[in-house]
């Protein structure tokens, strides 16, 4: 199956929103949720099974508290 480094970007953007959406989860003072404060934001490349496929940062705390912009791929 081919899929679009676009599909993927946001197939992985909603995953990580349904894991964060619960009713003690949070959303920012803007009503943002964790994905969408990064949202299209330094979107990077990921190589899996010799496909590159977009993938888009999400919201860390810890990233924001080490003075960066808060959105990140992996730890």
């Amino acid at each position: 199956m081919i899929v679009s480094a676009g599909l993927a970007a946001v197939l992985t953007w909603r995953r990580r929103e349904s894991v964060a959406a619960c009713p003690v989860c949070w959303n920012d003072a803007t009503g943002s949720e964790n994905a969408d404060k990064c949202a299209w934001i330094e979107t990077q490349n990921i190589t899996l099974g010799g496909h590159q496929y977009a993938i888009q940062p999400t919201w860390s705390n810890e990233a924001f508290d080490a003075g960066k912009d808060g959105c990140a791929v992996s730890r």
